[in-house]
């Protein structure tokens, strides 16, 4: 064998298997790089699902928000606006309860003073808040006030055997936006019927009864 045949063998084979430790490392390094785009690929699917199951949980959160929201104005649009308290027909249901007690524990029907504007014949009860306050021989001491809640009602006759005519009441209640001296005034006939309404706010009684130093209640003064 020629001696420029042998020298060149080694080399040859050298570089053969350096050529295939070569390729041996490029496909390693693919394999890898393979791997690796593989899981950033799978991590991204992963946040893709997750920020979808988290836009729908929104959606579906905003939804139902929603659809409650427009209930609840359904609801106030079909709500009928409340309507003021009638003071007139509370306080003559007021008037038939129970629990009152006569002026001086008296219950005949008296003659009344020409001093009163009222009919010829009377008689006055309390509530048992405004009895509280009756201290003074059966009456409200000088300068007293009498307590939220008092309630006085006059009932009044044309004769001492007539039948009811009409109710004159007061009702202690300072905070009413008709309360005129803390009081609610006003006249109905005995059937409940509107004599001078609570409405009026005793435009036609305040005159008399502010003379009063008993929290505005005459019936002390004249009897």
């Amino acid at each position: 064998m020629p001696r420029g045949s042998c020298t060149n063998t080694t080399p040859v084979f050298q570089k053969q298997k350096r050529h295939r430790g070569g390729i041996i490392i490029v496909d390693k390094a693919i394999k890898e790089n393979g791997r690796n785009r593989k899981f950033v690929m799978d991590n991204q699917r992963k946040r893709n699902s997750f920020m979808k199951t988290q836009i729908i949980l929104i959606t579906i959160a905003f939804l139902v928000c929603l659809v409650a929201c427009k209930k609840d104005n359904d609801t106030e649009d079909n709500t009928p606006t409340p309507t003021p308290v009638n003071m007139d027909s509370l306080l003559f249901a007021k008037s038939k309860e129970t629990g009152f007690v006569w002026y001086q524990q008296n219950d005949s029907i008296k003659r009344s003073s020409s001093a009163s504007p009222h009919s010829k014949y009377f008689r006055v009860r309390f509530n048992s808040i405004a009895q509280s306050a009756l201290t003074d021989n059966g009456r409200l001491p000088q300068g007293g006030v009498f307590p939220q809640g008092s309630f006085v009602v006059k009932e009044l006759y044309d004769s001492a055997t007539a039948p009811l005519k009409l109710l004159a009441m007061m009702y202690k209640d300072s905070a009413n936006s008709l309360a005129v001296n803390g009081w609610v005034w006003l006249e109905l006939k005995g059937d409940g019927g509107n004599y001078i309404s609570a409405t009026e706010k005793g435009v036609q009684c305040i005159g008399c009864h502010a003379l009063n130093s008993r929290d505005q209640i005459r019936v002390f003064d004249l009897f």
